[in-house]
This record gives C-alpha cells, sequence and structure tokens, in this order.
C-alpha cells in the first residue's frame, strides 16, 4: 500500500516537467524568430538607404552633366548638397569633387568652388553621397571619367 499511495504525484511531477520544456523550446524558438525578424526590417532599410544614396548622387549628376555639355556653367555645380530630406524619411548628403590630387593637369578643367576629395581616383569630377533611412547608412561614389577622343 505504500507504494501505492507515493506514486500518485508522478503524474502531476511528469507533467510539470513536460511543460518546461515545451516553454524552453517555445522561448528559444521566439528569441531566434525575433532576431532574424529584426534582421528583415534592417535590410529594408539598408535598401532604402542606398536608393537615397542613388537619389543623391541622379542629383548631383544634373549639373554636372550640364556642365560638361556646355548648357551651363560651372557656377551651377554645388560641392556639396547637405542633409536633403525625401519623401520616405530617408536623407542624403553629397560632396562633390574634382579631380585627385595626382592628376594635375586636370585642374584647369575644375570648377574652382570644386575641390579635390581624398582617396578618389576620378581625373575628371568625383561624387560621394551618403544615403541614411532610421539607423542605417549606405554611400555610393561615382567617378566621373573624361571622354575618350
Amino acid at each position: 500500500m505504500f507504494l501505492k499511495n507515493s506514486q500518485k504525484g508522478i503524474t502531476l511531477f511528469l507533467v510539470i516537467i513536460i511543460l518546461a520544456v515545451v516553454l524552453a523550446v517555445a522561448i528559444g524558438l521566439s528569441a531566434i524568430l525575433v532576431g532574424q525578424i529584426k534582421m528583415i526590417a534592417g535590410m529594408g532599410n539598408s535598401v532604402k538607404a542606398l536608393y537615397a544614396a542613388d537619389t543623391g548622387i541622379e542629383e548631383a549628376l544634373v549639373p554636372i552633366m550640364g556642365y560638361l555639355k556646355g548648357q551651363a556653367s560651372s557656377s551651377t555645380i554645388p560641392d556639396s548638397i547637405n542633409d536633403k530630406p525625401l519623401e520616405n524619411e530617408a536623407h542624403y548628403w553629397v560632396k562633390i569633387g574634382c579631380c585627385d590630387t595626382n592628376y594635375t593637369s586636370c585642374q584647369d578643367d575644375c570648377p574652382p568652388q570644386l575641390s579635390p576629395i581624398d582617396g578618389c581616383n576620378a581625373t575628371r569630377f568625383c561624387i560621394r553621397s551618403i544615403g541614411a533611412y532610421k539607423d542605417v547608412q549606405r554611400a555610393i561614389e561615382v567617378s566621373l571619367e573624361p571622354p575618350i577622343d
């Protein structure tokens, strides 16, 4: 009789152990899923930041191409575009430089308001654009070379 009465609590003990294991698995899976969801959201923010940087490059190219085609003066080329907001709450910053310090022959073609940008190997124009969306930043650099005759 002693053994029969002592086994009545084993069912409750097994249920508690099984529930603890199921709870541990559920918490582990939720931690993994939350991390994955944050990563996916960050990728979307990264794409928006990259497109904002691309928009900065496009905006900087408009006056440069007008100047190169002879349709605008060199004074229309800004040396930078600072913190321009977009409709989707992204921002971009652009720095426009002319020539690398290694290419002194192109300094004659360089508009006076533009200075060389360190590390840019362009022989004509160098455009650096940084796009930002929420806590993500992405950058693009474009070098314009003179046409080959």
